[in-house]
Formats: structure tokens, C-alpha cells, sequence
């Protein structure tokens, strides 16, 4: 969409506060999954959170007066607080999730914006749905937690500085997401199906969950397969034979590959993940897109402390194939706190801009068009982790933790110790700080 096109629209408008529904891993009616990371529920005119449970249609869920209230301030040109990360991207200079869809929905916005009543309320149809079906997952990732993986729960309070460990209640809340079992999740699916034109899946591992495969199962037999474009947030680890002949029902199918770097370095990050079968789900992709309907796979990057030194290594890694998208999506890491580039001490901080500049000037002379904002976006990490110095942050007396980058680096070798693994052999420059 053109910046003439753009200028129709208020400069908060979102299109998914009208047409998306995002169910999180506990079952709850949730903003997007851009959207602040823990409480971002959209709630019922008595101030309570919605469950997918609670057995309310999609068209009251979105016609609150939560939800009413967003897309008010959106006209308005005022910016929701829920949608602070897309503004810090674009403050930054970044293409944030908001741009991406109303690129997305260029042919519906004005129809969105006409479906809207003095009050907020809407009309528009449910086109796109997001369900995270629990927190089963085969990895441990480092800046991940216990509501998105089970391999969490049993060490998260005792790894954790105080003010992130959570109460006896939440823990256990964590091992009952009974709801993806549930007969009112196929309901709710069948209710969506007839609109839906986007199908969206993360984690938890989404391909190793069943109810996923359900949910397909039961697009195809409403006969909407056809209309509908799935994707994934996946760490790649898999890719079941079942789920691949599932997909040669719908539109078409889209892969986010949340890898953050290249070979160990990324089995550290994404632990305990093994890169041998990471690249060789790559390749199958590459050689066997087309036979599964597969129409784009692209790397999703995690940027923080942990790569931000070593991007160069994943772009190169990608040049090999020809079907995957040559460079990756970067994505700022916001939570934990520690793990954001902004905590790097400032020589570093110096060598990553570096690097990152060449990287983006390197790579925006060969991508085509269609993917330039992939590099564009280079700039605003750049700018997100030079916008702060949280290297040094004065430590909580209440607490006496230490903060900043030695948070940073209790952290991982808390996580290493058992698992006989060693920061600093892939980062031999952090022993000075």
C-alpha cells in the first residue's frame, strides 16, 4: 500500500481490532499476539476476562465495550496502551505487525472502517483466527516461559530473579490447559469457519499438537479449506507427514521459522533443539514447497543479546536455499528485560550497529521489492537497542538483585549449569564485562 493509500487511515488504525479473534494458550480472548505480553485480555462489560469457556460468540467478544473502546481510540488517532510494541517499532523507524496487516487488508479497511458505529461497535466478519492450543513443546528456549512450555514449570521459580517467579496457583494453572480437549473448541471453530480467510497456529510447538490437526480436519469438512491461508510460528524441529497432507486442502500455507541463529549457537538459545534436524526440514521445504502448497517460508528472528553479535551468520546460512525467503523477519526480544539489546555494554553495542549497517546494505542491493521491508526493518533494531543504556541498572535494595548485563549473565549461567553448556565459549568477548 502506498503512503497516499496509508494516509486514509488514522495513524493507530489496526485492522485486526476489527476481523481477528486471538485465543492464548490459557483459553482467554486476547488483543493480538503482538500486544503487551501478559495482560492484554479483552474483558466483559463487568470488567472480567473471556474465555473461549464462557460460551460467547465471536461477535459479542468483539462488541465490548473493551473492544469498542480500542477501535474509538484508533479512529481517533490515539494509540491503544495493548498496542505499545507496534509503536516502539515504528518509533524506531521498523515496519510493525499493524503496517504489515493493513497491507494485508487493503482491499477491506474502508469496509471495516464503514461497518463502524458511533459507539465503536462492528459488523465486520471474523476473517482471521489465532489459536495457541496450550504450552506443549519440545524446547526449553531461553527467553520463553512456563505459559508457553511445559518444560518450564518445574524450574522457573528457582532460575528466576523474584520479581518473575509467579505464585503456587499460576504454576499450577499452567499444567491444566484442559480447554483445547474441549467439545466448544471445535464449536468455536465452526462457528469462524465460513469467514475465514487466515488461520494462524503457534505455541507451544504447533505441530506437535493434535487438536491443530483437528482444527484442520474440521476446516476441510465445513468445505472453508479452500478460502483459507494457514501459518505457523514453528521452531522447525518437525514437520509430521499427516499435518503436510492436511495442508493440500487449503489456499495456501505460510511458515514462520522461529530460529534465532545458526548451528549450536542456536540449540544454546533454543535449547534442547537439534540444528541437524532444523536444516533438513529446511531443505525438504525448499525441495517439496510446491507438493505440499506451501507458498512462503521465512526465518522469524528473536533479536537479542544472545545473537545480535552473530546475525550475519543466519543470512548467509540462507543464501543457500531458493524457495525460503533470503533474509529474516527481526523481531525485537521485550521480555525478560535482561535479554533485550539494550542491556549490551556500549563497546558492543558499537560492533553489533556495525554489523548490522553492512548486513543491510549488503542484502537490501539483492531482495526483491516485495521483501525490502525485511532489510528497512534492520534500521529500527539498530535504533531500538541504541535508544537505551540498561547495561548498568541500580540494583532493587527490597531484593538486592543484581541488574543490567550481569542479570544477563546470572541468567544463562544458572541455565548452563546443568546442562553442561558455556556462554561464554560462544561469546568469549562477554568475559571482560
Amino acid at each position: 500500500m502506498s503512503d497516499e493509500e496509508k494516509e486514509k487511515f488514522s495513524k493507530s488504525y489496526c485492522p485486526l481490532a476489527w476481523t481477528h479473534n486471538f485465543i492464548n494458550q490459557d483459553g482467554s480472548y486476547q488483543v493480538c499476539c503482538t500486544s503487551e505480553e501478559f495482560d492484554n485480555h479483552i474483558r466483559d462489560d463487568q470488567g472480567k476476562k473471556i474465555f473461549i469457556s464462557d460460551l460467547v460468540t465471536s461477535k459479542e467478544v468483539m462488541n465490548t465495550n473493551f473492544m469498542k473502546d480500542i477501535r474509538k481510540k484508533m479512529m481517533d488517532g490515539k494509540w491503544p496502551a495493548l498496542c505499545k510494541r507496534c509503536l516502539i517499532t515504528e518509533n524506531h523507524g521498523g515496519i510493525s505487525r499493524r503496517n504489515i496487516e493493513i497491507d494485508n487488508y487493503s482491499e477491506d479497511n474502508v469496509s471495516f472502517l464503514e461497518s463502524t458505529n458511533e459507539d465503536g461497535s462492528t459488523t465486520a466478519p471474523i476473517t482471521s483466527a489465532d489459536y495457541r492450543l496450550g504450552n506443549l513443546c519440545n524446547l526449553q528456549c531461553r527467553m520463553c516461559n512456563p505459559r508457553s512450555t511445559k518444560l518450564w514449570i518445574k524450574e522457573w521459580n528457582d532460575m528466576k530473579p523474584q520479581r518473575e517467579t509467579f505464585d503456587k496457583e499460576t504454576m499450577e494453572s499452567y499444567e491444566e490447559y484442559f480447554w483445547i480437549d474441549s467439545e466448544r473448541l471445535i464449536q468455536d471453530v465452526e462457528e469462524k469457519a465460513a469467514t475465514l480467510t487466515h488461520l494462524h497456529f503457534a505455541g507451544g510447538e504447533p505441530l506437535l499438537v493434535p487438536q491443530m490437526s483437528k482444527i484442520l480436519q474440521t476446516c476441510i469438512e465445513a468445505d472453508s479449506a479452500k478460502n483459507i491461508t494457514i501459518t505457523y510460528n514453528t521452531n522447525m524441529t518437525i514437520l509430521p507427514k499427516k499435518v503436510l497432507e492436511l495442508w493440500k486442502s487449503f489456499k495456501s500455507v505460510k511458515i514462520l521459522a522461529s530460529v534465532d541463529a545458526v548451528g549450536d549457537l542456536n540449540n544454546y538459545i533454543r535449547y534442547p533443539s537439534k540444528w541437524s534436524k532444523i536444516h533438513e526440514n529446511f531443505h525438504f521445504i525448499d525441495q517439496h514447497h510446491e507438493e505440499y502448497n506451501i507458498t512462503e517460508c521465512m526465518v522469524s528472528t528473536t533479536v537479542q543479546i544472545l545473537n545480535i553479535l552473530r546475525m550475519e551468520e543466519l543470512y548467509e546460512y540462507l543464501e543457500q536455499f531458493k524457495f525460503i525467503v533470503p533474509t529474516p523477519n527481526l523481531i525485537n526480544v521485550h521480555v525478560p528485560t535482561y535479554f533485550k539489546s539494550t542491556y549490551l555494554p556500549p563497546e558492543l553495542k558499537e560492533i553489533a550497529s556495525e554489523k548490522l549497517v553492512r548486513i543491510k546494505a549488503k542484502y537490501e542491493a539483492i531482495l526483491p521489492d516485495h521483501y525490502l521491508y525485511l532489510t528497512d526493518n534492520i534500521q529500527q533494531i539498530i535504533n531500538f537497542m541504541n535508544s537505551e543504556d540498561e547495561y548498568i541498572i541500580p540494583n532493587d535494595e527490597s531484593t538486592q538483585e543484581e541488574r543490567g548485563f550481569k542479570e544477563f549473565i546470572s541468567f544463562q549461567k544458572k541455565f548452563d549449569q546443568d546442562r553442561k553448556l558455556d556462554l561464554f565459549s560462544f561469546f568469549p568477548e562477554f568475559l571482560k564485562y
